[in-house]
């Protein structure tokens, strides 16, 4: 009979776990039980295969019965608080984080567990201060990095954008980071970053349908019509039921359609002594576009993606001193 190595075993099964075959940790694991009932970190490193599988129940139980063999190993409490967070336990979730932090002061788990935590809650400054104390212990977790920054585009965008970039720096090749940054010049307005850090991805390849997207919106907030229209076409063809980009295109085509038949519609006007010039305003924080018709008297018409029942009845003001608006003009957001 073949001696079972309790040690050996769960070096193995740790091995399994690393390179993602779980099925087989798991049995290992159990079997390492079996022989080993008091073997907590069994129980710990099951618990953590329990919580990946969705077995949130199985999962509390195998690190509730790890911490009971074993009540003082700060990484149990760790993530019996991760646990806990994903079955929205949230209060105990804490309690748990912070006896984690009690029995290793250095524990950057927790202390950015305690960050996702009080972000969900919208704690805002708890979430904060625990982010940056995860930080001073690693200061190259691009998590960490990227959750402070989304956390700071909600209550303090000037301070994003650093920890955005740092992600960027610490994950250059994946696209993600760059459609979380070009979100966020997006969001606040900084329409040429956005196009400046979207090609640097388009240069590495990493054209995602998302990114390819989001450089659209910047090509047309900066007034790049033709660029837009070929983001938008080239999400497309990466996925043609993509509905953030078949919607921008939608409305792009639209405004060109629109603004070629305001165009006319002026010029043909009787008084032909109006002198127009019809230009595109800055788009809103929110990618709203509204466009602007200015008259040599200073006065001001807006359209904004006319659908055809709107183009029909259409009926200009006569000008005046006095800023002048198109009828009902329907706004429509870029998603």
């Amino acid at each position: 009979m073949v001696e079972f190595l309790i040690d050996q075993a769960l070096r193995e099964a740790i091995d399994l776990h690393n390179r993602n075959q779980l099925v087989d940790a798991k049995s290992l694991y159990n079997k390492i039980i079996e022989h080993d009932k008091s073997n907590s970190d069994a129980y710990h490193l099951l618990s953590l295969i329990n919580l990946v599988e969705g077995e949130l129940e199985q999962a509390r139980k195998n690190i509730v019965k790890a911490i009971d063999l074993q009540s003082n190993i700060a990484v149990y409490h760790s993530n019996y608080g991760n646990i806990l967070y994903h079955s929205n336990n949230l209060e105990f979730a804490i309690q748990e984080h912070k006896r984690a932090i009690k029995l290793d002061k250095k524990n950057f788990q927790s202390f950015y567990g305690l960050g996702v935590i009080y972000s969900h809650l919208k704690n805002y400054q708890f979430a904060e201060e625990n982010y940056k104390k995860a930080l001073t212990l690693d200061d190259n977790s691009s998590a960490a990095h990227n959750n402070l920054a989304n956390l700071y585009n909600q209550i303090n965008p000037n301070k994003a954008e650093h920890h955005y970039l740092k992600v960027l720096e610490l994950s250059p090749n994946d696209p993600m980071p760059y459609i979380n940054i070009s979100n966020y010049y997006l969001k606040n307005t900084k329409y040429k970053k956005c196009v400046k850090i979207l090609e640097e991805a388009l240069r590495k390849q990493l054209g995602t349908k998302e990114l390819l997207n989001n450089l659209g919106i910047a090509y047309l907030a900066t007034k790049e019509n033709e660029k837009s229209k070929s983001m938008f076409e080239k999400a497309l063809k990466i996925d043609p039921s993509y509905k953030p980009a078949l919607d921008n295109l939608e409305n792009l085509e639209s405004f060109f359609k629109n603004y070629t038949f305001i165009e006319k519609y002026l010029i043909n006007r009787k008084n032909s002594e109006i002198d127009i010039n019809i230009q595109i305003k800055e788009p809103f924080a929110k990618n709203q576009i509204n466009q602007e018709i200015i008259f040599t008297d200073n006065s001001i018409g807006s359209f904004s993606f006319f659908n055809e029942k709107y183009i029909n009845s259409i009926d200009l003001i006569d000008i005046s001193n006095n800023p002048i608006q198109i009828n009902n003009y329907l706004r429509k957001s870029l998603a």
